[in-house]
């Protein structure tokens, strides 16, 4: 009997506003799923401890009638989702369903503080679960499959089948003509939390305006609003040192992050431990020069391409931004190191991804 691999969208499914994070990068695998004869792609339905497909354009179809060597495939948040994991271990003690989950970190394990405590409990309670009902993993860098092993034997749990895949490059676009914005800006995508560090870049911003140099741009920070975020929005519209010259743009269309990554000068990311990096490689692929951490998997994203940095060394990134509007020499020879990057393509990223599902299913 042939084998269907079923995807599950229910983190996009219901997912209100702009895809962001998690539900952006199902999203872009769904584009490119939805018409695929190999695989089928379906959404739980918490209140019926179900399964239903859905079609092309979202819309709910029937119940899935899961078949033996069936493979589902979760990339979302499943942590949300009371009694999946029950569901789950149903089906494969019925019908012989494999399940294969992608893990993007172990952030609430490694970095506890860096979440809110209820959803932290939520999630080490799915994951230790989760571990033991599934026949493995898909994990989205080097450095989550290292900390997920180190994870495992520290807790004395068995490491699941791994296998790495990489995210593709770049959005998504509706639209080709991307207009320019004024005055010049250096951009920070990410939610506006503790873990993003977003608060390094206004504390550099103002040393930046107090020393009094010339041709600053504009910081945007481009995200939604997040946990333990430091008031950092109250900070920039209170804070008279910065002089208006730190936005923030909230809930952004990929489109309109389009439009930001193509007009602005230069990105940063300053992100204290991620479990990929997306920003940096969006980055790349319009273009423009990255300073980026130096931690966990953001030195896998581009080896070579960006300028790395202590995310706790305000005083490195300063230099480096000051660098970068000063130097036209040094800012020329990044930016031609730039322009020789090749974007991975997500289509390509999804047929990595259904390669590495057989090699774990089989």
């Amino acid at each position: 009997m042939l084998e269907r691999i079923l995807f599950d969208c229910t983190t996009l499914f219901f997912h209100k506003g702009p895809p962001v994070g998690i539900s952006r990068v199902i999203e872009s695998y769904f584009s490119i799923w939805r018409a695929s004869s190999f695989v089928e792609n379906v959404v739980f339905l918490q209140e019926e401890s179900a399964f239903y497909f859905i079609g092309s354009d979202f819309s709910l179809k029937e119940k899935v009638s899961f078949k033996e060597n069936d493979i589902l495939v979760n990339m979302g948040c499943a942590w949300d989702y009371v009694g999946l994991n029950d569901v789950i271990r149903k089906l494969k003690q019925s019908n012989g369903l494999k399940f294969i989950q992608l893990v993007h970190d172990v952030i609430p394990f490694k970095y506890p503080y860096y979440i809110q405590s209820e959803a932290c409990d939520n999630y080490t309670r799915w994951f230790v679960d989760m571990l033991s009902v599934c026949d493995g993993v898909l994990t989205i860098s080097k450095s989550t499959e290292r900390d997920l092993r180190n994870l495992c034997a520290s807790a004395g749990i068995d490491m699941p089948r791994s296998e790495v895949i990489r995210y593709g490059d770049g959005l998504i676009l509706s639209v080709e003509d991307i207009c320019q914005r004024s005055p010049p800006f250096a951009l920070s995508v990410g939610t506006l939390e503790y873990r993003k560090n977003q608060i390094l870049l206004v504390n550099v911003w103002r040393k930046l305006i107090q020393s009094g140099l010339e041709g600053l741009p504009e910081l945007i920070l481009a995200g939604k609003d997040g946990w333990m975020n430091q008031n950092i929005v109250r900070i920039i519209s209170t804070d008279k040192t910065l002089n208006g010259k730190i936005k923030v743009v909230e809930n952004s269309s990929d489109d309109l992050l389009g439009a930001l990554y193509s007009s602005c000068e230069f990105t940063l990311y300053p992100s204290l431990y991620e479990g990929w990096g997306l920003p940096i490689s969006e980055s790349l692929c319009f273009g423009k020069i990255c300073l980026a951490s130096d931690t966990s998997s953001m030195i896998e994203v581009a080896p070579g391409f960006v300028v790395h940095l202590d995310p706790f060394d305000i005083d490195a990134w300063t230099q480096q931004i000051s660098r970068l509007i000063l130097d036209r020499e040094y800012r020329a020879r990044l930016q031609s190191k730039v322009e020789q990057y090749v974007p991975a393509l997500w289509d390509k990223s999804a047929q990595l991804v259904i390669e590495k599902i057989k090699a774990i299913a089989h």
